[in-house]
């Protein structure tokens, strides 16, 4: 990437669990002067069903923390929609 002229990436798959790979990755991109920029979490956070909602709140609990270990900038979600008739992540 950084030969590219790439400064900046999205956060790769990792699980949160995978502390091993966070590190290899947090290394690898600092050594080659790459910013992690952030982690994705996308999924409704005001889902109108429950249990939709309830993991997509976790999920993103996860997010951030993954983003606090690989060192990210941000973890970036949306708020969704309380709107039944139009359907969210």
């Amino acid at each position: 990437m950084s030969e590219a002229g790439f400064s900046a990436a999205y956060c790769p798959g990792v699980e949160l669990s995978e502390t091993d790979r966070i590190k290899a990755f947090r290394n690898a991109f600092a050594q080659r002067n790459i910013l992690i920029a952030e982690v994705g979490a996308w999924g409704s956070m005001v889902d109108p069903d429950e249990a939709v909602r309830q993991k997509n709140i976790a999920a993103t609990c996860n997010g951030l923390a993954l983003a606090d270990e690989i060192g990210a900038l941000c973890c970036v979600n949306f708020i969704g929609s309380i709107n039944r008739e139009r359907k969210s992540r």
